[in-house]
């Protein structure tokens, strides 16, 4: 069971985190540094979206609904669960805090990496723009 200190820590680190992302990427500050950290969470919107619109009901395609609805709580939602999960393996101990800590960020690295390189085929970026 998962403590009220440990979802309070999570609220107040991960959840500016992924409002900081979403704006970010909204905004275009840096559009390869923030298209690399919410290439996965636009995939998942993206499917979310296709998913509830092809088999629940119709929603009409505008931008804001497409970011506010979707995008933004996956963003938060995904910078929490990625919190979370580096927060219990902190919490263990030994040799498989630090294997399992590096087989996820390895993991994390990969998703982004690969998502980032073909949303900038996508959205045709240079690889490294300002």
């Amino acid at each position: 069971m998962v403590k009220i200190k440990k979802i309070h820590h999570l609220i107040r680190y991960f959840v500016p985190f992924g409002i900081l992302v979403f704006f970010g990427y909204q905004g275009g500050w840096v559009p390869s540094l923030f298209l690399f950290l919410a290439g996965p969470v636009l995939y998942l919107a993206y499917g979310l979206r296709r998913v509830i619109v092809e088999n629940i009901i119709q929603i009409p395609y505008r931008e804001g609904i497409n970011d506010f609805v979707f995008l933004l709580p996956m963003c938060i939602g995904y910078s929490i669960l990625t919190g979370f999960l580096f927060k219990q393996l902190l919490n263990e101990r030994g040799f498989t805090r630090n294997v399992s800590l590096i087989a996820l960020a390895s993991f994390l690295i990969f998703i982004h990496y690969a998502a980032w390189q073909h949303l900038l085929e996508y959205f045709e970026l240079p690889e490294f723009s300002i």
